[in-house]
């Protein structure tokens, strides 16, 4: 269970459609950089490690908390997460984690998007699905030239259009995680910047679905009842949005455009009562 299959439930999507009421967005023309293979969830996680890359070059005042890659490492051994060739895995994921950070120092010196980052990023990427649910990446350890390909035009949009919307004037948090994550069985979110939470979304509709209207809602009530480790009362996120990275495109709004006081006295209460029953029934 995880923050995304929680909103899922019937219970809870009605609540929030109860609560929170979407109208249309319209979205300007944009560019986009198209897929160029069907790795869609890989490329979006590799382009989730370069954005945070990028950000902690840009801004000093980053913080970024301990990659997913990471903590993948401590898992890998586990013999019921893998099979006979766990110590190879193991050797390997090691071995990408520790290159990645060389590549890390070097992008945060020079700001060069080289071949060898990307690829640490693509690599990285695959360990992410290994902590998150116990899946190895196939083919492990190998990457798509296609791939590294829309890496870099990924890369490009962001340095070159995305980053001068991407504003952090004193908050920079890469990837945090939400105090109260473990009511619905783990939560982290992309970014947030000063009072603006981000979702990165590597998809090529520049859309603005019902869903990742939820997603948001979901993220913006579990910071209201637990908080964000790093981030101050002073500085309350009041704005929510999405990067659509194939288009280098920032979507925001404020919370209160679409969810007025009284809806959200009622809202958080029952959110965090549903919240709570389901760390119950999991307890159980």
């Amino acid at each position: 269970m995880s923050l995304t299959s929680f909103i899922q439930r019937p219970d809870v999507k009605a609540l929030l459609r109860q609560h929170v009421q979407m109208s249309r967005v319209r979205f300007p023309e944009r560019p986009i950089c198209e897929p160029l293979t069907t790795h869609y969830g890989l490329i979006g996680t590799a382009f989730d490690y370069l954005c945070r890359f990028c950000l902690q070059r840009h801004y000093p005042h980053a913080i970024a908390r301990r990659w997913v890659a990471e903590e993948t490492l401590s898992l890998v051994m586990a013999p019921s997460v893998f099979h006979k060739e766990a110590e190879a895995v193991f050797d390997l994921a090691r071995q990408i984690v520790s290159v990645a950070k060389e590549q890390q120092t070097r992008y945060l010196k020079e700001g060069l998007l080289t071949e060898a980052l990307l690829s640490s990023c693509l690599l990285l990427a695959q360990l992410d699905p290994l902590y998150r649910s116990g899946m190895l990446y196939e083919p492990f350890g190998k990457i798509d030239r296609l791939d590294l390909r829309d890496m870099q035009q990924l890369g490009r949009a962001l340095i070159y259009t995305g980053m001068a919307q991407l504003v952090s004037q004193e908050v920079c948090l890469l990837n945090p995680v939400f105090g109260a994550s473990s009511l619905v069985g783990g939560a982290d979110t992309d970014l947030i910047l000063d009072h603006c939470l981000i979702d990165i979304k590597t998809t090529k509709w520049l859309k603005f679905s019902r869903e990742y209207l939820d997603q948001l809602i979901g993220y913006y009530l579990l910071y209201l009842i637990g908080g964000i480790p790093g981030l101050q009362g002073e500085h309350a996120i009041t704005h929510l949005g999405i990067y659509y990275s194939r288009h280098a495109y920032l979507y925001s709004f404020s919370v209160e455009s679409l969810i007025p006081a009284d809806s959200l006295k009622v809202l958080l209460p029952a959110f965090t009562k549903l919240a709570v029953a389901l760390r119950s029934s999991r307890e159980l």
